[in-house]
């Protein structure tokens, strides 16, 4: 094997993660598709498909206002980030993830909260893996994460994949860098993991 890490661990990573109903994507594609390299990414088309399944009245917003309410809801999220990292990461988690503190005015004036995951039918939630994404830094310096976990378009998992005869420590000592140098890349994330 040429490369352990990658036959060994990070492609039956993928192909287990496919079989469980994950959409496989490369970090080239969805790099191209982003444009905030700087930023934790999106899969904006599968946020905003999923956040008008989730959120009906969003489309009708849509139509009597000519607004894009699902770019707003986007805008929203763009704004978690944080100097502090866990201050960030937290609110993205009560925000986002365990409640619904994000909220539009519908036609007549009423707040909405957004749902952004569907809890009571996990199935009809969209689930994907991205291998070998290129992020950046502000100052431009460049991460590769081995893979990110994406429900509904956002990124909530990262793992980072070692050969068998690395250490674990390893790979844990990865993900702790990335989050120090690239700290923007972690607001909505929920897990870091290392897998051998």
């Amino acid at each position: 094997m040429d490369n352990p890490e990658l036959e060994g661990v990070e492609k039956p990573a993928i192909a287990w993660l496919v079989k469980l109903g994950y959409t496989h994507l490369s970090g080239a594609e969805v790099g191209r598709q982003q444009a905030h390299r700087h930023m934790a990414p999106i899969l904006e088309d599968v946020l905003a498909e999923q956040l008008l399944r989730l959120n009906p009245w969003l489309a009708t917003l849509q139509k009597e206002s000519g607004n894009s309410p699902t770019a707003t809801v986007l805008r929203e999220l763009r704004k978690f980030w944080q100097e502090n990292l866990l201050e960030a990461n937290q609110n993205a988690w009560v925000s986002v993830i365990h409640g619904s503190n994000i909220q539009l005015k519908d036609a007549r004036g009423r707040a909405h909260s957004v749902r952004f995951i569907d809890q009571g039918n996990p199935a009809a939630n969209r689930f994907h893996v991205v291998d070998q994404y290129i992020g950046s830094n502000s100052e431009g310096d460049e991460f590769r994460p081995d893979l990110l976990l994406f429900i509904n378009g956002l990124p909530l998992a990262m793992i980072e994949c070692k050969a068998s005869h690395i250490k674990l420590g390893k790979g844990i000592n990865q993900l702790l860098a990335y989050q120090h140098s690239h700290p923007r890349h972690f607001v909505f994330n929920q897990v870091c993991a290392n897998c051998c």
